[in-house]
């Protein structure tokens, strides 16, 4: 599974069959993403996607660049 690392914290990107999903360090990394969709499917750190989903792809460089902090 990538993982990339900064200062800040570190952020995954994992694939199965029939999802995907985004993996940060913490619950709080992903809590406005959350506020701005509060449908999506998720865990204490990690948002998971369907591979049917229709995902904002800018929403999800927010994420990263708010746990990389870039």
């Amino acid at each position: 599974m990538p993982t990339y690392e900064s200062e800040n914290g570190w952020i995954a990107i994992g694939n199965q069959k029939n999802y995907w999903s985004v993996y940060t360090c913490s619950a709080e990394k992903i809590s406005k993403y959350l506020t701005s969709n509060p449908d999506a499917k998720h865990g204490k750190g990690c948002i998971n996607f369907r591979n049917k989903d229709n995902v904002d792809l800018e929403a999800i460089k927010q994420v990263i660049q708010q746990v990389l902090n870039v």
